[in-house]
């Protein structure tokens, strides 16, 4: 079981009823990794079991956790989501046919990527373990690459 389906992330992101699943899945699986990571594998599955709790505040709390873990993957899929290809490999487009719509540029997809993950960082916070000093655990910082 996972915290997020592709149909959990086109809901929450707006993407559309066109938006294939496939592309979004391999993305979804990265976040629930990092979401593991994140929270240590035995809380990862106590907050997963409360999906369908009887107590408020554990269904709170998953909830909390799945829109952070709905924001970690959009910081992957937006890539995927901003390239078009030709099946056999990724092109440059000027836009989508008739609506004249372009794809964001570098600049724009690294705002929008470090968006996301500050967003589902910011979300998850509470639920992040400490270290035995007391401090929180040092997520670093995020690193799109080069596109």
């Amino acid at each position: 079981m996972a915290f997020i389906s592709s149909g959990d992330l086109i809901n929450e992101a707006n993407l559309g009823k066109e938006t294939n699943p496939k592309i979004l899945m391999p993305h979804i699986e990265t976040a629930e990794i990092e979401l593991k990571r994140i929270l240590g594998e035995e809380k990862y599955l106590r907050i997963e079991s409360w999906q369908s709790s009887q107590n408020e505040s554990e269904t709170a709390v998953y909830r909390e956790v799945k829109k952070g873990a709905l924001c970690l993957a959009m910081s992957y899929a937006v890539i995927s989501l901003n390239t078009e290809t030709q099946g056999s490999g990724i092109v440059k487009s000027k836009g989508w046919g008739e609506s004249k719509s372009e794809l964001l540029g570098s600049d724009e997809l690294n705002n929008l990527r470090e968006y996301y993950r500050t967003t589902a960082l910011s979300i998850l916070s509470p639920h992040i373990p400490e270290n035995t000093d007391g401090k929180s655990i040092d997520m670093g910082t995020f690193s799109l690459g080069a596109l």
